[in-house]
C-alpha cells in the first residue's frame, strides 16, 4: 500500500468479497429447468384430466322434433303438434361437448302405426353423435292431433280500397292466376270461405297492375293460417283498369281534299274508357266522310281507339 503500510483483511471480510465475484455455474440453470418441466408436466396433466377425461354436462333448447314415418297413403296430416321441440341435455368429457352443435342432435318420433284421425301422443327419441350420451331432456312424450288432408279449389277474389275521383271508375279485372289449390287438414279446409288478394288503389288515374300475397279468409273474414295448409299459389297478379268518362269535342274528319263549312251535332260526346287512352284524346273524330256536291248532311261514324265507347247522357252506348 501507499507508504508501505499494509492492510489485513478479515477473514470473514475475504470470504464476502470472494462471494460476489463469484460467477453462477451450470448447475443453477440446470435446476431451473428442472423445476419448469415438472410444472408443465403437471399442467398438461390437469388438461388432460379436465379435457379428456372428466365429464361434463352441456344443454341445448328447442332442439326440433321430427315427425317420421306418416303413411302418404292415408291422406292424414298433423294438424297440431308438428312444430314441437324438446330441450336436451348432452354429457361427455369437454372435448366432445365443444364440437357439438344443436343440429348435431335429432329428436324424432314414429307415426308410421297412425291409420285414422285422432289425437295421439308418441315416446321421443333423441340420437346423438358416438361418445356423448343424453342426460336428461325436458320432455319425453309428444302429444299430435291428426287430420284426414283434402285439396280443394277456391276463386281468387279481388278486394280494393279506393279514393277514386269524380269521372273515375273501375273496370273488370284480370286475375292471374283465377284459382288457387289448397291442400291440408280437413276441419281447417272446411273453415275457408274465400281466397283474396287486397289491393290499395288509393286515387290512381290509370291502370293498376299489382301482386300480392293470396289471403285464406273465413266466413267472418278472418284470415285462416295454419303452417299445415298448402296453396298451390303464394301469389297472383291483377291488372286493374280504371276508367274514366269525359266529354270530348267531336271533329269531322272528310274524304279527299273538300273543303267544307259545317256543323255538327251533337258537338259533343261522353267518352269512356281506360284513363290513359282518354287522356291522350284531344277530341273525338269520325271516319272519314264521303261527300258529293249534292250532299248536305250525313251520318257519321266515331273513329274511337279499342276499349272507348261513347254514350248519351242517360247511359245509351252510341
Amino acid at each position: 500500500g501507499a507508504g508501505g503500510h499494509k492492510i489485513a483483511l478479515d477473514p470473514g471480510q475475504q470470504k464476502s468479497a470472494m462471494d460476489e465475484k463469484e460467477p453462477v455455474g451450470p448447475g443453477a440453470s440446470d435446476t431451473t429447468a428442472k423445476i419448469l418441466s415438472v410444472l408443465a408436466a403437471i399442467i398438461l396433466w390437469f388438461y388432460v384430466i379436465d379435457v379428456q377425461t372428466t365429464q361434463y354436462e352441456k344443454e341445448f333448447n328447442a332442439v326440433p322434433i321430427a315427425i317420421e314415418n306418416l303413411n302418404p297413403d292415408t291422406k292424414l296430416s298433423v294438424i297440431s303438434g308438428r312444430d314441437s321441440t324438446v330441450d336436451v341435455t348432452l354429457k361427455g368429457t369437454r372435448a366432445k361437448l365443444n364440437t357439438i352443435k344443436k343440429s348435431d342432435i335429432y329428436a324424432s318420433i314414429d307415426a308410421s302405426q297412425i291409420r285414422e284421425p285422432g289425437n295421439f301422443r308418441f315416446d321421443i327419441t333423441i340420437d346423438v353423435p358416438s361418445g356423448i350420451s343424453v342426460s336428461n331432456q325436458s320432455v319425453s312424450l309428444v302429444s299430435l292431433s291428426i287430420d284426414r288432408t283434402m285439396t280443394k279449389p277456391f276463386k281468387i277474389e279481388v278486394e280494393t280500397e279506393k279514393n277514386l275521383f269524380s269521372g273515375y271508375e273501375l273496370g273488370e279485372f284480370v286475375i292471374d292466376p283465377s284459382y288457387v289449390n289448397v291442400s291440408g287438414p280437413e276441419d281447417i279446409i272446411k273453415t275457408i270461405q274465400t281466397a283474396k288478394i287486397k289491393v290499395n288503389l288509393g286515387d290512381a288515374k290509370g291502370s293498376v297492375t299489382s301482386t300480392r300475397e293470396i289471403q285464406l279468409l273465413n266466413a267472418s273474414g278472418q284470415q285462416v293460417s295454419s303452417p299445415y295448409l298448402m296453396k298451390s299459389e303464394e301469389y297472383a297478379e291483377v291488372t286493374i283498369p280504371v276508367l274514366k268518362t269525359e266529354s270530348k269535342e267531336i271533329s269531322v274528319v272528310f274524304d279527299g281534299n273538300g273543303k267544307f263549312k259545317y256543323s255538327v251535332l251533337p258537338k259533343s260526346v261522353l267518352i269512356k274508357g281506360r284513363a290513359e287512352f282518354v287522356d291522350n284524346m284531344d277530341k273525338v273524330t269520325t271516319i272519314p266522310v264521303v261527300l258529293d256536291d249534292n250532299t248536305v248532311s250525313a251520318t257519321a261514324m266515331l273513329d274511337l281507339p279499342s276499349g272507348v265507347v261513347a254514350f248519351d247522357k242517360d247511359g245509351n252506348v252510341i
